[in-house]
């Protein structure tokens, strides 16, 4: 931790910053800076010392609190910052900091923008940690392909990345010839990895604190059938319809190959596209379908498939003459769950 950080905003805040330094005294001085004339208070470092912020005017909102205990390098203490006002309530925040972290160098802040090629500034920065500030909004609700350039933990990802973050995990050929795409939830962000995120609020441009950048790209490919990139410089309409067997995601979750795109499509960068390989014609028509959908809501997954009895188990899949099969324990199932003879 690096004595500075910006808090998730709550209950009408929309600007709430904190800082902590230490004197030749040993003392410890808390700095809160907030868009409205809040009371706040310092509270729980090392369990007995509370203490209110001072100084707060209508022009500047920003106050101080200087501990009368003193702190020696080292010592990791728990604190709880909390701001409080008839009109916002008393929003706790709990953190640990380390005495002495506050002399640590400042990381730089690396912003990346879906506009932008960033392929540049992240080899610049490649292998350092940094402040990293996306550029890019998601609206709640909705389903988007992302991708990023730095690793995020579980506890930024909940707090920065709202809503159900998925990864591929496997794909399943459907009876008629439809390919399904399934992805699983999980909670980090792994850099270079292509995610689907549907965010449970909205989501503007989130800052990321003490993350390293790493430039390669890592496409997810559980199968021969399909293939997950991610990019990090817009694709313009010859480069997406150069892609062969490529396919893009459409508002209805149902996936559209990139040789239909008119020419002056781009995709914006930090986001994801598929290459897919059909086993199958699919349908009357002959025409195949893919469509992404998720292990909570379908059953039939190739890894995970629900057998008569409803236990979750592990087992193989296979196609015969254009059928799918499941094999589990030297039985062989249809997609239904039915023994075959």
């Amino acid at each position: 931790w690096y004595g500075y950080s910006t808090i998730k905003p709550q209950e009408g805040l929309t600007a709430y910053t904190y800082s902590i330094t230490r004197g030749t005294d040993h003392k410890l001085t808390f700095t809160m800076t907030t868009d409205k004339n809040v009371v706040g208070y310092v509270s729980g470092i090392e369990g007995d010392v509370t203490g209110a912020f001072g100084g707060y005017d209508a022009v500047n909102h920003t106050g101080t609190f200087t501990t009368a205990g003193t702190y020696t390098d080292g010592a990791e203490l728990h604190l709880r910052l909390t701001f409080a006002s008839a009109s916002y309530g008393a929003p706790a925040y709990n953190f640990t900091y380390t005495v002495g972290s506050e002399n640590a160098p400042m990381p730089q802040a690396m912003a990346v923008d879906e506009t932008k090629d960033n392929t540049g500034i992240l080899t610049t920065y490649d292998g350092q940690e940094v402040i990293g500030v996306l550029g890019r909004s998601f609206v709640a609700g909705k389903l988007y392909t992302l991708v990023l350039p730095f690793d995020v933990d579980a506890a930024q990802t909940a707090e920065k990345l709202p809503g159900s973050l998925t990864k591929l995990q496997n794909t399943i050929v459907k009876e008629n010839g439809d390919l399904r795409i399934n992805f699983v939830d999980v909670d980090v962000v792994e850099a270079g990895v292509p995610y689907l995120y549907t965010p449970s609020a909205d989501v503007n441009n989130p800052v990321f604190t003490g993350v390293t950048v790493h430039k390669e790209l890592v496409p997810t490919a559980p199968d021969s059938y399909a293939k997950y990139y991610g990019i990090y410089a817009p694709l313009d309409g010859e480069a997406l319809r150069a892609i062969t067997n490529g396919y893009v995601l459409g508002s209805d979750q149902y996936l559209y190959t990139t040789s239909s795109l008119v020419e002056t499509q781009v995709m914006n960068a930090l986001r994801g596209y598929f290459v897919l390989n059909f086993p199958t014609g699919g349908g009357a028509s002959g025409a195949p379908r893919a469509k992404v959908v998720f292990n909570s809501h379908e059953t039939e997954t190739t890894t995970g498939i629900e057998d008569v009895q409803g236990d979750n188990v592990q087992c193989t899949k296979v196609i015969r003459d254009g059928q799918l099969l499941i094999i589990k324990d030297n039985r062989t199932y249809n997609a239904q769950g039915q023994l075959i003879k």
